[in-house]
């Protein structure tokens, strides 16, 4: 198995030709289908909603990962959840109002991979008592999605921390595949000596 796993998000398509770009990233070699949902509160942009993700699960049957950047996701799993999601993953900032543990939990119930999203201004120890719960981590490097965006610097020792697995609690996974994606999506070299707090 890989231990990058390439994910296209769906925001990016042309919606007018939908089928299309779906058929297209998967001829390309796409391992999974990534849902950007965004609602207009917990970030200053709207995008899509549980409709569409039903419509790209009858074109494919590439995973579909959702990223819920909305308020009360709890509220709104079953929606996604009934659509085809595979995993969803959901913010841990306060502002997007929800329990974090009983999503997780929910998500799981709902037969789906349970995921947290950092903002690039959230502290990594927000995340730390839920990772036991985690079967994906995303770390964010602008605080919404739009096609447009720039890579924009992030606070590397955040994600040094989990390239390295410094703590006990972090799946090697995580600690690999972080690892992995940093340096060869940006060129950053870790280090594998332990990082002081």
């Amino acid at each position: 198995m890989r231990s990058i796993l390439i994910a296209p998000s769906i925001l990016a398509a042309d919606f007018s030709r939908l089928a299309d770009e779906v058929h297209r990233v998967e001829d390309a070699g796409a391992d999974w289908i990534h849902c950007d949902i965004m609602d207009g509160h917990f970030v200053d942009n709207i995008s899509f909603g549980s409709g569409i993700v039903t419509t790209v699960h009858k074109l494919t049957t590439l995973p579909l990962d959702i990223h819920l950047m909305i308020q009360h996701p709890d509220h709104y799993l079953p929606r996604f959840i009934d659509a085809g999601a595979n995993s969803i993953t959901v913010h841990v900032e306060p502002e997007s109002k929800h329990d974090v543990a009983k999503t997780l939990e929910q998500i799981r119930g709902g037969g789906c991979r349970a995921g947290l999203t950092l903002n690039p201004a959230t502290p990594f120890a927000q995340l730390e008592p839920y990772l036991a719960q985690l079967d994906l981590l995303l770390i964010m490097t602008c605080t919404q999605v739009l096609v447009a965006n720039h890579f924009a610097q992030i606070k590397w020792k955040k994600c040094a921390v989990l390239a390295i697995g410094r703590r006990k609690t972090i799946p090697h996974w995580i600690s690999k595949w972080t690892a992995e994606l940093i340096q060869r999506r940006h060129g950053c070299r870790l280090k594998t000596e332990p990082i002081s707090s």
